[in-house]
């Protein structure tokens, strides 16, 4: 069984990006993302409409990394510093070793390759320093990109949630993406 302790926060970077904790001015990069209709669009959570909308989200995401429950990263690129985005582990299975990954940019920053990179990083990181076994990813399947994305990892639809959640007045499907530590180990180290 996996034993997580996310203190002190699991710093790293690449050759391009850095992945660094949450510190209080990224309440504003929470709010540019979470009030953002665009970026909003497949995460079905409700858009923020004021600053305070996103408080909760800001202190959950505190509190769960002092709580070993989940390790969210900011995304930083090296070359200018500007912080893009978020990408973590949002979800942690500690029995079955899995984690679940998810991640969004600024509109900005999108379709530029920061994506792609940003989840190799991070997945490469839960298989080699964290020990999950298998990573998964929820995505709308409407969200063609997001599965374009996942597929350039390594990640396979692994199956389709009919109609389980409801959100924005109706009930909506959800895309499976998995990978296992062998097929990630088979792709990046031979």
């Amino acid at each position: 069984m996996l034993n997580l302790n996310f203190t002190p926060f699991p710093y790293f970077e690449t050759e391009e990006l850095i992945f660094r904790e949450t510190v209080e001015t990224d309440k504003n990069i929470l709010f540019q993302l979470r009030s953002n209709p665009e970026v909003m669009h497949y995460i079905g959570r409700p858009v923020a409409k004021n600053f305070e909308d996103v408080l909760p989200v800001y202190k959950m995401m505190i509190d769960n990394v002092a709580n070993n429950i989940s390790v969210p990263w900011w995304i930083v690129l090296k070359a200018t510093n500007e912080t893009v985005g978020q990408i973590g582990f949002h979800y942690i299975d500690i029995q079955n070793e899995r984690a679940e990954i998810g991640y969004y940019l600024l509109p900005q920053y999108q379709n530029k390759g920061i994506t792609t990179k940003a989840i190799k990083a991070v997945v490469a990181y839960g298989f080699e320093h964290l020990h999950f076994h298998s990573i998964e990813a929820k995505v709308d399947p409407e969200n063609t990109a997001s599965a374009r994305v996942l597929q350039k990892n390594g990640f396979i639809e692994e199956g389709m949630l009919r109609q389980n959640y409801y959100y924005n007045n109706r009930f909506n499907n959800t895309q499976i993406f998995g990978i296992l530590k062998d097929e990630w180990y088979a792709k990046n180290k031979s």
